[in-house]
């Protein structure tokens, strides 16, 4: 039996309908190619993990090149022998009728009530709703307009006044921080780094920003994790 619902559970809109399955997912159900390797890799014999490095070095008194050739021979090694015993693996037939058996026991059951789309298994969204859901949001229950991740309770704009200002001035610190240490890899990357020393350091404000700033440089617009622009600072 399907599910027929003509509007999206979430927000009621009638246009672009999706069942989409919030029990018995597909993503809970490995394929017949993923249950085969599991299988595989439960009864192949363990292979023997290459030596590193520093180990080589011990034991044969070599040099870290010459480690790192053994060491990539051991990987390759390992590599030729799990092929083998893969190819191994699939040349028995028996083995491979009853692996598929048992897939088909497990899980044909699941398949088939997946393709079923059983009214207690799905939900019906729009466009939107169903993009949010693949990216782990839901819709606000108390503006029921935008949408927020699952582990808070409503969106941003939906919050008390005094937890917005909370959340924007943390928000403005670690930008702050984020600032102070791009501003430190500047001064590494232009070979000044070492100069600064706490005397002059606290004579810019006590920030590296501030000291970056006396070299002549200042941080712009932030353009990624802990990137910023560095424009001509502007006296």
């Amino acid at each position: 039996m399907e599910k027929t619902k003509t509007v999206c559970e979430w927000c009621g809109s009638t246009d672009n309908l999706h069942r989409h399955h919030i029990k018995n997912k597909k993503s809970d159900i490995p394929t017949y190619k993923q249950f085969r390797f599991a299988v595989f890799r439960e009864i192949s014999p363990p292979l023997e993990r290459p030596l590193t490095y520093k180990q080589i070095m011990a034991q044969r008194g070599c040099t870290y090149n010459e480690a790192g050739e053994i060491h990539r021979k051991m990987k390759a090694e390992n590599s030729k022998k799990g092929k083998e015993n893969w190819q191994t693996f699939l040349s028995d037939i028996g083995l491979q009728e009853k692996i598929k058996q048992e897939y088909e026991r497990q899980y044909k059951p699941l398949i088939d009530r997946y393709k079923e789309f059983h009214p207690d298994d799905v939900i019906i969204l729009c466009n939107r709703c169903h993009f949010a859901i693949h990216r782990g949001m839901d819709l606000c229950p108390k503006c029921k307009k935008k949408y927020k991740r699952t582990c808070y309770e409503v969106c941003f704009d939906c919050l008390p006044d005094d937890v917005k200002k909370q959340i924007l001035d943390d928000a403005d610190r670690d930008i702050e921080a984020e600032k102070e240490f791009f501003a430190c890899d500047v001064l590494h990357e232009i070979g000044v780094l070492d100069e600064c020393g706490p005397e002059f350091f606290m004579e810019c404000g006590g920030s590296w920003v501030g000291v970056l700033r006396r070299y002549g440089f200042e941080l712009g617009e932030r353009i990624g994790r802990h990137r910023f622009k560095v424009e001509a600072h502007k006296k």
